[in-house]
């Protein structure tokens, strides 16, 4: 699938994307006349083929796995990929352990998470930053709204007055002009008056 960013279109991959690719490389290998052999154990991959042309002296592994690093300029930020790497093991003995990331390396591809939650992921750095800033906008957009649902919708100061004659007949508040009023804000079905007198600063619900 693909999305379109500033007028780019950028090709989008979910978990069944990156699975055709994987099958697709261990496909090419089982075509030259390798076939599967098994090696037990995991070491956190999300899935692992073994292939060997040998009788499983010299394997070929196959693994997927994720990892996190720093691809922005906030160096705090880690961003989460996924890869498909390939390593060759010679083996100098039947029971030998093939540590991952130990072999000779000879293919690897990575894709960069742009969703978490959904499992999505672009090929490349510069796609990843592109969305990125776009997600970056949203983010701040959805704190400023939540930041101003939570401070409330200012009243126009035509309100005042309304405000003072309802306050002027609880106990305490018979003094109280539309001077000392600084705002009102309304906030989840509620007015809140603040206003300051004598030097001291007040808030009340009317």
């Amino acid at each position: 699938m693909n999305t379109t960013v500033n007028g780019k279109e950028i090709k989008v991959f979910g978990r069944n994307d990156i699975s055709i690719v994987f099958t697709q490389k261990v496909n090419e290998m089982l075509g030259q006349g390798f076939v599967f052999c098994f090696e037990s154990g995991t070491q956190g991959e999300e899935g692992k083929v073994c292939l060997t042309n040998d009788g499983g002296k010299t394997v070929y592994v196959f693994y997927v796995h994720k990892e996190f690093e720093s691809v922005t300029e906030r160096g705090w930020d880690r961003t989460r990929t996924i890869l498909i790497t390939a390593e060759k093991f010679i083996k100098k003995y039947p029971d030998d352990t093939l540590w991952l990331g130990k072999g000779e390396k000879f293919y690897e591809v990575k894709w960069f998470c742009i969703d978490e939650r959904k499992d999505v992921y672009v090929e490349t750095v510069e796609d990843f930053k592109e969305i990125e800033k776009i997600s970056d906008v949203r983010r701040d957009l959805r704190w400023e709204m939540r930041n101003k649902r939570n401070e409330g919708i200012e009243v126009n100061k035509n309100g005042y007055k309304i405000a003072v004659s309802i306050l002027n007949k609880r106990n305490g508040y018979k003094s109280l002009k539309v001077r000392h009023i600084t705002k009102i804000m309304r906030r989840d079905g509620k007015y809140y008056v603040y206003f300051t007198k004598s030097g001291n600063n007040h808030c009340v619900s009317l």
